[in-house]
């Protein structure tokens, strides 16, 4: 049925008789989100026939993200963290939204944009709703946490018509856990929440040029090994366990660097301690944000990810396009 309604060898449905373009909206919680896991896919889409508009949180890289794909953008606030009178407010925003614009299909994805979309969407009736799961939050968690978190994922798969986990592992996560019926649940291919560039992500005479750039803007000297965490800096990416290796590994290997990418939040955040005993070792090196981590990838020996949990982990993706060993914990993804 889903199919027949929106084939994408046409990108068009049939409503009254008449041959429509079909109205999809495609919504996730960060902006960062929004720039980083949808990279092509809404480009896609818009010239496969549909009239995409993309909702996230407000930010500059909504605004990139819509520019770069050529979609349309509503920003909608949303905090990633529970707030439940600013997620009433953004759930009606959402109800509004979806009844004013009509929307034959709603893609929602991430936690609260999939939960608060989710929900509007069954409200305002969208013929369509999707809902991909690209992790599962709950298992970053224990005790009451776990189980809130588990059943808010349950709300999730209960609004949508179809599942489209990010990895095999993550559906059988999602079937152990009983988040819905099985024939609810697809993996597109052999997964992965948005696929790879091989072009971007390889070891061209033009990103290895720019690692050596990196690597002297960062004073890194050559011939010293690298050691490459990419990520949020937070508790569930594992960041706790990096610095506690890294204090062991340290002191045996003086050549040895540490290079970080990626902001530290507020969400889950890493004790101030820790961040700051690991920001006064000089053979730590943060960079925050990077637009393109590329280059870091070609001058690291070796990806470290002590995540607790993934649903399919794009770093580790491109870490192997990039012909880097990756080193990280067997968990779901």
């Amino acid at each position: 049925p889903l199919y027949t309604l929106c084939p994408p060898h046409a990108g068009t449905v049939a409503r009254k008789e008449q041959i429509v373009t079909p109205k999809l909206i495609v919504a996730v919680t960060s902006e960062m989100t929004s720039w980083a896991l949808l990279r092509g896919q809404l480009a896609f889409l818009r010239k496969a026939g549909f009239d995409v508009t993309l909702v996230a949180s407000p930010g500059r890289f909504l605004e990139e993200a819509a520019a770069r794909e050529g979609v349309k953008a509503i920003k909608l606030p949303m905090a990633r963290e529970p707030r439940p009178l600013a997620d009433l407010v953004s759930l009606a925003g959402f109800v509004r939204l979806f009844r004013r614009l009509k929307p034959d299909i709603a893609h929602v994805s991430t936690p609260k944009a999939g939960l608060l979309a989710g929900i509007a969407a069954l409200i305002a009736g969208i013929p369509i709703r999707l809902y991909t799961l690209r992790g599962m939050r709950a298992d970053g968690a224990g005790g009451l946490a776990f189980r809130i978190l588990r059943f808010f994922e349950k709300i999730c798969c209960a609004c949508a018509m179809r599942v489209y986990c990010v990895s095999e592992s993550l559906r059988q996560r999602a079937l152990d856990l009983k988040l819905a019926a099985p024939d609810k649940f697809r993996v597109l291919a052999s997964g992965s929440s948005n696929g790879v560039d091989s072009e971007r992500f390889a070891r061209s005479e033009a990103v290895l040029a720019a690692a050596d750039g990196l690597r002297r803007r960062l004073n890194i000297t050559e011939g010293a090994d690298v050691l490459l965490f990419v990520g949020r800096l937070v508790k569930d990416k594992g960041f706790l366990e990096l610095a506690g290796a890294w204090s062991a590994l340290r002191d045996e290997f003086p050549g040895l660097r540490l290079l970080v990418v990626g902001p530290r939040e507020n969400f889950d955040a890493v004790p101030d301690d820790v961040c700051r005993a690991m920001g006064n070792d000089p053979r730590v090196i943060f960079t925050g944000f990077m637009d393109d981590t590329a280059p870091a990838y070609a001058l690291a020996d070796i990806l470290v990810l002590p995540t607790y949990r993934e649903g399919f982990p794009n770093v580790a993706l491109e870490a192997a396009a990039m012909e880097l060993p990756v080193v990280a914990t067997r968990v779901t993804g």
